[in-house]
């Protein structure tokens, strides 16, 4: 009785039915425009001041190639990769990331800018795919654990603003 039910498949819909750059075309992930809608509406539900993404430095990167075109090699695809998109966190948050892989612990990644190619732009957040990432930032507020895949990742640097520690599995 204490869980939520975030509703955010008919804000996706509608978005998407606009004409919006939510979902890639290249990709199975939503983009960092998809992931603000989920996190405005997330705060809404859990009572959590969002801010505005003009709060946030947008970053591209082009020729973003993504597993539905690693899947396919499809011709039309590779004319017309995508925008790689993310948000750093807010310059009102620093923020610390540490990675555990395989019993090896990384300090040298940050949450978002590490180098990538455009065969690997997710990695541009958090670093590397890893078993797990400890977040601290400088924000008021408590802890939050995500369970989840690359798909959270662009949602991640938009929470930072809202929590003091984040865990991500």
């Amino acid at each position: 009785e204490r869980l939520n039910h975030v509703q955010i498949i008919e804000l996706l819909e509608e978005s998407y039915d606009r004409g919006d750059y939510i979902f890639y075309r290249t990709d199975k992930n939503w983009t960092a425009d998809g992931a603000y809608l989920a996190y405005r509406t997330f705060c809404e539900y859990a009572d959590l001041q969002a801010l505005p993404i003009s709060s946030y430095k947008r970053n591209s990167i082009e020729g973003f190639l993504g597993s539905f075109y690693t899947a396919t090699k499809s011709e039309s695809m590779m004319l017309t990769p995508d925008e790689y998109i993310y948000y750093s966190p807010s310059l009102d948050t620093k923020t610390s990331l540490t990675v555990y892989d395989n019993g090896l612990v990384y300090n040298d990644y940050s949450v978002c800018g590490n180098k990538v190619n455009s065969f690997n732009c997710q990695n541009a957040i958090l670093g590397l795919d890893a078993e797990r990432y400890e977040i601290h930032t400088t924000s008021q507020g408590c802890s939050l654990l995500i369970i989840g895949d690359e798909s959270a990742y662009p949602l991640i640097p938009f929470l930072t603003a809202n929590y003091k520690r984040i865990d991500f599995i």
